[in-house]
């Protein structure tokens, strides 16, 4: 489930996103988010939070790399890239969501810059990563003809 939203957010495919959340789903990017820290609130809120940070790039993606579960909740190490829409490079940022569950769908995600920060929210040990299910990292998207190439940013292991 959050693989497929990961690959609608690449591919732009912000219906998909309908069949995936909740109606009134929740999502939380703290400082990460342009909002300042706030939530958006319900599916339609969320999809144009993602097109409007999308709208900014002329491409981007985000690879999930792993799973840590507890209960009805996973905690998944992410990478993000994007390439700015008129720039030549691309940016690339580590981060760390949470997704709630409710039968199915996402009913609520919430993003962090640490680890840490991410397992003590769902009342887990930092030890608790050592559980983390590794998933194989698909082929990332190949950089535009004539933009410069992305550089690996060090992982945090």
């Amino acid at each position: 489930m959050v693989r497929r939203a990961c690959e609608a957010w690449g591919a732009r495919e912000f219906e998909i996103f309908r069949d995936l959340y909740t109606p009134d789903v929740t999502a939380s990017g703290g400082a990460l988010w342009p909002e300042s820290g706030s939530s958006a609130q319900g599916v339609d809120v969320v999809i144009r939070n993602f097109e409007a940070i999308i709208s900014m790039f002329e491409r981007n993606e985000v690879l999930p790399e792993g799973v840590i579960e507890t209960d009805d909740t996973v905690v998944v190490p992410l990478v993000w890239r994007g390439l700015p829409v008129g720039s030549t490079s691309f940016v690339e940022q580590r981060l760390f969501g949470i997704f709630k569950f409710r039968d199915t769908k996402i009913e609520s995600m919430t993003w962090f810059t640490a680890l840490d920060e991410a397992l003590e929210a769902v009342g887990l040990p930092s030890s608790a990563a050592e559980d983390m299910i590794v998933l194989e990292r698909p082929t990332p998207v190949p950089d535009l003809p004539g933009h410069a190439p992305t550089k690996p940013t060090p992982r945090d292991d």
